[in-house]
């Protein structure tokens, strides 16, 4: 889900069209069903996402309705990724609440470390400091050590991902993944089996129904996870 609507890309980034959005999704959660939902995301080889919507959104946007559609998406899916904005905005508050891990992400340089930093002693001021785990972008390898963003930010670095600006911008330009043998894939199916190792499996996960959001989830189930 991409849940910056007011400047999300991912419409643009997986070349989506019109596919209904994230924002479509709250605002009609009133009809919002397993048919509805298979209608509204948009797809594209294998994944199924809700794109942000308009970079103009309704002023009356309920932030209440969030609850109810998460509800839904969980019935769907064992894991459910988020891109939010980097604003802490009462929307994305919720979503973070929600969630099970928090990927804070964060290039080497020292404004985007500041504001990592800045973040970070948000998120461990609402409790939330346990669910971070810190990403760093496009590491070049050289200038600030490991040691030292995590002492800039305040918290040690989870994921290293390499600066492979070439094949990132052929991936955009195709809208298709990078090379999985590339050192900078490698890495991210890294981050990727972290967060679903039953992946693996040549079986696909099995879709839950609607209802049964609503019984009490072991606690090794997936749930939430968001990008921020």
């Amino acid at each position: 889900m991409d849940c910056d609507i007011a400047a999300g890309t991912i419409q643009f980034l997986l070349k989506l069209g019109q596919s209904a959005s994230f924002v479509d999704a709250l605002m009609h959660i009133e009809n919002l069903d397993e048919d509805l939902w298979s209608q509204m995301v948009g797809k594209r080889e294998g994944l199924e996402v809700l794109q942000a919507g308009r970079l103009d959104p309704p002023a009356n946007l309920d932030p209440s309705n969030l609850v109810p559609l998460l509800g839904m998406a969980r019935s769907q899916y064992e894991v459910i990724c988020a891109d939010l904005p980097s604003s802490l905005d009462p929307l994305s508050l919720d979503l973070l609440r929600e969630s099970s891990r928090i990927f804070l992400v964060t290039t080497p340089e020292v404004v985007p470390l500041h504001m990592a930093a800045s973040r970070l002693r948000r998120l461990r001021e609402l409790g939330l400091e346990d669910r971070v785990s810190l990403v760093l972008n496009r590491n070049l390898r050289h200038g600030l050590s490991d040691s030292e963003v995590a002492k800039l930010v305040g918290t040690p670095i989870s994921f290293n991902l390499s600066n492979d600006y070439r094949g990132v911008q052929g991936s955009i330009l195709n809208a298709s993944p990078l090379a999985h043998d590339s050192e900078l894939g490698k890495e991210i199916l890294n981050l990727a089996h972290c967060l679903a190792p039953q992946f693996e499996s040549k079986h696909p996960p099995q879709r839950r129904k609607f209802l049964e959001f609503f019984r009490i989830p072991h606690e090794s189930e997936s749930e939430v996870v968001m990008r921020g």
